[in-house]
C-alpha cells in the first residue's frame, strides 16, 4: 500500500476539463441552495467558494488516486458525497 501511495503521488496531477468545472458548478449550486433551505443550527459550516475549490482538490486527489490523466465526472460524485456527508 505504501508503494502504491508513493507512486500516485509521483505522478502528475490529473488535468480538469471544462465539462468537469460545469458539473462541479452545478452541485455546489445545489449545495448553496440546499444550505439555505436546511436548518442553520443543524449545517456544520457555511457554503462558501471555498467550499467549490475544495470540491475539486478532493475530485483532483480522487482522479489521481485512480492513477487517471483526467478528472472524471465520477471523481466529482465522490468529492460531493464526501463534502455532503461532513457539512449535513
Amino acid at each position: 500500500m505504501k508503494k502504491y501511495i508513493a507512486y500516485a503521488k509521483g505522478q502528475a496531477s490529473p488535468e480538469l476539463d471544462q465539462d468537469c468545472i460545469e458539473y462541479a458548478a452545478s452541485f455546489y449550486s445545489a449545495l448553496r441552495t440546499k444550505a439555505q433551505n436546511y436548518d442553520p443550527a443543524k449545517v456544520s459550516v457555511p457554503i462558501t467558494v471555498r467550499t467549490l475549490e475544495t470540491m475539486i482538490r478532493l475530485s483532483t486527489a480522487h482522479a489521481k488516486l485512480r492513477l487517471s490523466k483526467r478528472v472524471e465526472p465520477s471523481d466529482i460524485d465522490v468529492a460531493v458525497s464526501l463534502l455532503n456527508t461532513s457539512i449535513f
